[in-house]
């Protein structure tokens, strides 16, 4: 459920920003560092960055264990190694990144010819 506290309910309405768009004021943090943001769901689109989607929404939250394990599969796949402060990534670029993946990955599923995630 989307509520003016917590505006991201689900990643489906969930896109990235245009470049030129980049750094627009968050509208959690509020600051000018937003990537993504929630279109179809309100009157105007709600700019947000990773670290507030990943660590600040209900979304996020509620999906902690799936992030973490997202954080640690790409850690192992790609080599990668993130900064993270008690479990939480601590760089939105990182947090971007991370976020990229899992919305790609809920996409592939949501379109699979199967229709099983």
């Amino acid at each position: 459920m989307t509520t003016r506290n917590d505006p991201l309910g689900s990643l489906r309405f969930v896109n990235p920003l245009p470049q030129k768009l980049w750094g627009a004021n968050c509208s959690l943090c509020d600051k000018p560092q937003s990537r993504w943001a929630i279109l179809k769901v309100t009157p105007t689109p709600i700019f947000l960055c990773g670290l507030c989607i990943l660590h600040k929404s209900e979304w996020g939250k509620s999906n902690s264990p799936a992030v973490t394990s997202t954080v640690e599969r790409i850690q192992a796949t790609a080599d990668r190694k993130f900064e993270m402060a008690d479990g939480k990534l601590t760089r939105c670029s990182e947090a971007d990144d991370v976020l990229g993946v899992i919305i790609l990955v809920e996409r592939t599923l949501a379109r699979s010819p199967t229709g099983k995630r």
